[in-house]
This record gives structure tokens, C-alpha cells and sequence, in this order.
């Protein structure tokens, strides 16, 4: 006997499905700082690559803590 999907599964399948999706935004963000970085040692007064920098340092900030509750949101639908 197989049993159906529940609010909570399908609840905790879609949040397992953003943390994933958090991880690889961290994960682009971080090479797009380094990158940026890198290519600002050659050229430090674009503007342009300051203005990256800054959108992936934003980026960051915002899906780590999209993360951080996507995760805290987990671990209370595992206590349940």
C-alpha cells in the first residue's frame, strides 16, 4: 500500500527545491564577486565592475538569508 503525498511532503519537497536553488545562487554570486575583484586589480576605476561587484555582494546577502529561513522553515517541518 502506498501512501499519498501530504501537505507537509509536498511542503517540505518544495522548500528542499529552493535551498537547492539558494545554493547554486550563493554559489553564482561568489564567482561573480571573485571575478569581479579579480578584473578590478587590472582596471580599479570601472565603474562598471564596481557596480558588479556590488549586485553580487547584494545577491549574496539576499539568498543567504533566503537560505537561512528556507532551512529554519525545513527543520521545523522535520520536527512535525
Amino acid at each position: 500500500m502506498t501512501t499519498s503525498p501530504t501537505p507537509l511532503t509536498d511542503a517540505y519537497k518544495v522548500i528542499s527545491s529552493e535551498i537547492e536553488d539558494c545554493e547554486q545562487e550563493i554559489m553564482l554570486a561568489e564567482e561573480g564577486m571573485k571575478e569581479a575583484r579579480e578584473m578590478l586589480y587590472s582596471f580599479p576605476h570601472d565603474s562598471e565592475l564596481k557596480d558588479n561587484l556590488s549586485f553580487y555582494k547584494e545577491e549574496h546577502q539576499y539568498q543567504s538569508k533566503r537560505y537561512e529561513e528556507l532551512i529554519s522553515k525545513k527543520e521545523k517541518l522535520e520536527v512535525i
